[in-house]
């Protein structure tokens, strides 16, 4: 089957979809001009322009890739913006020309984020998802039986190779596994986490759901469906009676928590099973009844269905196999829908294919598919691998941010979370795939380059002697976006769409109008991804107006697009920076140079002001702006200078500020003005009379900071600057209270000098390491914590150790002991120390050890390890040796003498070994039980197979070859086979070569020796055979040489007659007529024979004195008068008695001792 767009090959075989009235189309077909400039680009030829080899030419070369426009952050085709891009250096020069427009080419309606509905077409294009997403699927097959109550369909979800299904719901009911409907009836609705409290857990029971965190604690009722029809008039709350009313209600908390739905559901909170768990950083699971009556579903990843005649296949697609069972939950035709981890894809750095969601290695998947994506024109070899892999390493870093309560998560950087569903053609999924992450591509010395907008060193510094014919052209910023609304898909709010706002109100106010760009972007999944991406474009419309263009000679022969270069011309500019877009060779021979502005305080990872967070709660039933009233002002606004420390080990001041909103359930959150006493830069303009210079910013107009629901962070402040806070009240309709009469807060930013107060909240965690927490102190510049076992505060003896974070592993050596924390800021001085006495005890001795026989030793086992342990020793004595093993694992496997053994084991954890347990004694037995001798047998008769299929097809094929008549020389090639031949008629000789996709066989003949040869190549065999012509070949006579995964086996065979020796897992063993042993033989370990010694064969002669004694001897039964004897047993093992050494001892059936009497 061939697709549209690209005229991708996607199906070859006649079961593709098309031949059942499915198709494949992911793309729509290009445009003449594009298949021409396509063709252009990807054909295997050296790219030269202008007739000149040897320069650079990047305008005509991709040129094609953006020729539809942009229409993401308000990008577009610009005269110098010729390279692959999605969100990139040109994101305004288009808006500046053009009005903006939120539907524009290449976008994808926010309309179909969320649909639910899988679809009953034959020309649905099959979705490919990278990342985690919930998808619905086509539905394929549709069947029914006799009385319309169980109902059988197919439903093929997207491209095969995907990492997992995490849930299945029909009708917005959890539906189970089909192998797992048996043993489980619940799954997995949504989980929970708090990052904020370490004592965070949940409880439920009895339908009322608490959350603790901290010393606070919220409860919830929730409420099933009988509760709520029978309640009457009775109102209730939508968390109590919705799932994702509920989730809406968790990440409205705030305080650190989130919740993160798994499964779409019809179902009533009171529904949810009952739980107690913690759920500081990790994840609770949250979980109901599945569907129950039958209702069930497998999942097959490029498998073919069992009624493949009547469906066809669904060759290299993920799909569903679901039944269904008529109920009062499901009827009808179910809608199904299901959150799926998705493809699997090459990550270069490791090597391996996996799941991911790092952008970098999804788009370079993309580039390369020829299912899908670009394979039919891209290859590995034309991509620049190490900036695919540099690209994923900067995606991949973890960053921190605080959250609008001022809670600090950490999350990567970029992920793409993204659904390829629309027609659209492979360029415009490519920019779409770009603009989630900052991304943009070059063409340089033939090999395509991935960027993200990023800081950038300066690469060279241009200057009156070698630049020249300088244009400037500055952004028209009256139609400029100064606020941006972008759409993404939040797992948080139920997989549905929320709008991110990013604005700038200073640029609203000073040209008195809102330009507002919308933006969809389909691969993220983060609010704060979002609002970043947002933050860039719009302080780059500030910072980075002017767009440049200039030539230069030789120097720009070695730079390339995405290169940051620094013009000082005439002076009008000096080491103006600048981001190369194009550079192109002309006809002179020399090189202009086109780029737009540079600055590289842009590139933070914090947001700033102007950000607006969904809150994740949906106006319903609230007044409208023209009913409602303005809310009331805020209340006890309280603010405080904190230092904070970067990621890089920087150091920064903010300002933590907290406020009341008024009890109204119309309030939404608290809007943040700010003002400084010293007027910044760009604030400097006419002087008010009669105000002092030093206070010229009190008279200039409020900055908004932000908003928040409780708490916010104004971020990086001035050390020494004087600010004025306020804070208004905004409710959801829109309104605010007065910015005139919001309560206010003076605060000058300063360094905190005073002695630390002492650090609070110290407590330790022995789980996996000796670590120890507690809570930072905000009333100083801390510089470092210091943790140590006495007080002597500064000194090397007794030091723990140091960290500027609120935690720190430590190595202790003693199991019960003091800690002290101190504080200690710049000027060394310390805070009075934090005191926690720790206890940590040594491990219980193991309960029970447990042998069991394998030969010539036993496999040793103790119960699983209890926590806080991290393996045992294990203590082995017997035949004269004692051993001491040091583990990992709780069992061992011990080889050893024939002989009894006394074994004992012990704990072991972070500071050593624990209590040793109670010894215990097993057998290494000297004889073999008959189970491990026939294992020997057994192993042969599953060669005698797999030898014999090969004699025969070795005589077989010898026979083909010999009846062929002339001498030729050929080569035969068919769709499942290739053979090659060749035969000498008059020496009667003959060979071949035969190669299919699952074997190759080389076969060799002579007529006139009556002789054959064969080697034998399948993914389970290896076999070599040399046989006769004539005759049966086990009468004949035959050798072979066969090679299995767990066995070798060589063989000569002729009549009854058969020699050969066996390997496998379970031994060796030497089968034969007569075994013939001419050189000196050792034999480490005992023989074991079924047979006798000859009688007389030992005589007194042969036997050297003393040379027989008590240790080599070994009798079931003795009699005599008198005897010195070694010990004396009953039993082997188990209950048995012993006489030993002046001693009787008495053990029970679990082999340890109960009974010792004697002298000792």
């Amino acid at each position: 089957m061939t697709g549209v767009g690209y005229g991708l090959d996607i199906f070859s075989d006649v079961n593709s979809l098309q031949r059942y009235g499915y198709s494949w189309q992911p793309f729509q077909p290009c445009s003449e001009e594009e298949e021409r400039l396509a063709k252009r680009l990807f054909k295997h030829a050296r790219f030269k322009g202008g007739g000149k080899s040897g320069g650079k030419l990047f305008g005509a070369i991709l040129f094609g890739f953006v020729s539809a426009g942009f229409g993401f952050f308000g990008a577009g085709l610009s005269a110098i913006s010729r390279f692959v891009m999605g969100a990139s250096l040109f994101s305004s020069i288009w808006t500046a020309t053009h009005k903006p427009n939120t539907n524009s080419q290449g976008n994808v309606s926010v309309q179909r984020f969320d649909r639910q509905q899988e679809q009953m077409t034959a020309d649905m294009p099959v979705q490919i998802v990278y990342g985690r997403r919930i998808i619905t699927g086509n539905q394929t097959y549709h069947q029914t039986d006799a009385e319309a109550k169980q109902l059988h369909k197919h439903v093929v979800l997207c491209e095969g190779g995907i990492s997992k299904i995490v849930s299945v719901t029909a009708n917005e009911l959890l539906v189970p596994k089909k192998e797992d409907s048996k043993q489980s009836k619940s799954g997995i609705i949504f989980t929970v986490r708090n990052i904020k409290y370490e004592n965070a857990g949940i409880h439920l029971s009895n339908k009322k759901l608490t959350f603790i965190y901290g010393d606070k604690s919220k409860e919830v009722q929730l409420v099933n469906k009988k509760d709520f029809e029978g309640g009457g008039d009775k109102s209730f709350w939508e968390w109590q009676v919705s799932i994702s009313g509920l989730i809406s209600y968790i990440n409205r908390l705030g305080d650190g928590w989130q919740a993160f739905p798994y499964a779409a559901t019809s179902k009533y909170p009171g529904d949810i099973h009952n739980i107690d768990a913690g759920c500081y950083a990790d994840f609770a699971a949250l979980t109901m009844d599945t569907v129950t009556g039958g209702t069930t579903y497998t999942f097959y990843d490029g498998k073919h269905p069992e009624n493949y005649e009547e469906t066809g296949g669904y060759p290299k697609m993920a799909w569903l196999d679901m039944y269904f069972t008529v109920s009062e939950e499901i009827n009808g035709n179910p809608s199904v829908s299901c959150l799926v981890e998705g493809l699997k894809v090459l990550d270069t750095r490791s090597g391996k294919v996996e799941y991911t969601t790092n952008p970098a290695m999804c788009l370079r998947d993309f580039l390369l598919s020829k299912r899908y994506g670009l394979g039919k024109w891209i290859t590995s070899e034309m991509l620049d691998e190490d900036s695919f892999k540099e690209s994923a390493d900067y995606c991949d870093k973890v960053i921190s941010y605080l959250d609008p309560a001022g809670v600090v998560v950490r999350e990567k950087r970029y992920e793409l979370n993204m659904i390829i569903d629309q027609r659209m053609s492979a360029i415009e999924w490519l920019q779409e795939i770009l603009a989630n992450f900052c991304g943009y591509m070059t063409f340089t010395n033939g090999k395509f380059k991935l960027h993200i907008e990023r800081e950038t060193p300066i690469s060279y510094k241009f200057n009156d002697d070698n630049c020249f014919d300088l244009s400037v052209a500055p952004l028209a910023l009256s139609e400029t976006p100064n606020k941006y609304s972008v759409a993404i898909i939040d797992p948080r709010n139920n997989w549905k769409t929320v709008h991110c706002i990013c604005e700038d109100f200073a640029d609203q106010k000073e040209r008195q109008k809102i330009i507002t760009k919308e933006v969809q972007l389909n691969g993220c999944t983060s609010q704060y991804q979002a609002l970043r991406l947002a933050r860039f474009y719009r302080d780059q419309n500030l910072a980075c107006p002017l767009q440049v263009s200039f030539k230069t000679g030789v120097e720009g022969m070695h730079l390339e697009p995405g290169d940051v270069v620094t013009i000082s011309y005439h002076g009008v500019f000096v080491d103006l920076p600048i981001r190369i877009a194009e550079i192109k060779e002309t006809e002179d021979g020399d090189y202009e140079i086109s780029g737009r502005q540079y600055n590289d305080n842009l590139y933070g990872d914090e947001l700033g002001g102007g950000i607006h967070w969904y809150n994740y709660v949906e106006n319903k039933g609230m007044a409208t702006e023209k009913d409602e009233i303005p809310p009331k002002d805020a209340k006890n606004v309280k603010a405080y200078t904190q230092r904070r420390r970067n990621e890089d080990g920087s150091t920064r001041y903010d300002i933590h500020i907290s406020f009341d909103l008024p009890s109204s359930p119309s309030i939404e959150c608290g809007q943040v003005y700010y003002k400084t006493k010293a007027a910044v830069g760009t604030e400097i303009g006419v002087f008010d009379e009669g105000v002092p210079a030093d206070e010229i910013g009190w008279s200039r107009e409020w900055k908004f900071a932000g908003e928040s629901p409780r708490e916010f962070i104004l971020p990086r402040v001035t050390v020494g600057e004087t600010y004025r806070i306020r804070v208004v009240a905004k409710n959801k309709s829109g309104m605010t209270s007065g910015l005139e009469t919001a309560p206010e807060v003076i605060i000058k930013a300063a360094a905190k000098e005073t002695v630390p107060a002492m650090p609070y909240n110290l407590r330790y965690d022995f789980q996996r390491e000796f670590l120890f927490r507690w809570d930072d102190v905000p009333d100083s510049d801390v510089v470092y914590y210091e943790l140590r076992l006495d007080a002597n505060v500064g000194s090397s003896a007794g030091l723990l150790g140091r960290t500027q974070n609120t935690s720190i592993a430590v190595n202790l050596t003693s199991r019960v002991g003091n800690v002290f924390l101190y504080a200690v800021n710049s000027l060394k001085k310390a805070s009075h120390p934090a005191q926690v006495k720790y206890n940590y005890p040594k491990p219980a001795a193991p309960k029970s050890i447990t042998f069991s026989e394998i030969p010539r030793g036993v496999n040793i086992s103790v119960e699983e390890f209890p926590i806080n342990t991290v393996g045992m020793k294990l203590y082995i004595d017997g035949a004269g040796t004692s051993e001491v093993l040091d583990l990992k694992a709780n069992s061992y496997v011990f080889h050893g003498k024939p002989d009894i053994y006394k074994v004992s084991a012990a704990y072991v954890d972070l500071i050593g070994e624990g209590f040793r347990s109670a010894e215990y004694t097993c057998v290494v037995n000297a004889t073999f039980k008959e189970e491990w001798i026939e294992d020997g047998t057994l192993s042969i008769k599953k060669m005698d197979k797999s030898v014999m299929d090969a004699v025969t097809n070795a005589t077989k094929s010898s026979k083909e070859i010999l009846n062929i008549n002339t001498a030729i020389l050929g080569l035969r090639e068919t769709d499942k086979q290739i053979t090659a031949t060749l035969a000498d008629k008059e020496r009667n000789l003959a060979s071949q070569i035969k190669q299919t996709a699952d074997s190759i066989n080389a076969t060799v003949a002579d007529k006139t020796r009556n002789l054959a040869s064969q080697i034998s190549a399948q993914a389970n065999r290896i076999s070599s055979i040399v046989t006769s012509l004539s005759g049966k070949p086990g009468q004949s006579g035959f050798s072979a040489l066969t090679q299995l995964q767990d066995g070798i086996n060589a063989r000569v065979v002729k009549g009854d007659v058969i020699n050969q020796i066996n390997m496998t897992a379970e031994g060796t063993k030497i089968d034969g007529k007569y075994l013939h042993v001419t050189g000196k033989t050792r034999f480490d370990n005992d023989i074991i024979a079924s047979g006798m010694i000859k009688a007389g064969a030992i005589s007194a002669d042969k036997i050297a004195a003393k040379a027989i004694t008590s240790d080599k001897m070994s009798v079931d039964s003795l009699s005599a008068l008198s005897a010195k004897i070694g010990v004396l047993r009953t039993k082997d093992s188990g209950a048995r008695v012993e006489i030993r050494d002046n001693l009787i001892l008495v053990y029970d059936e679990n082999n340890v001792l109960r009974v010792k009497m004697g002298v000792w």
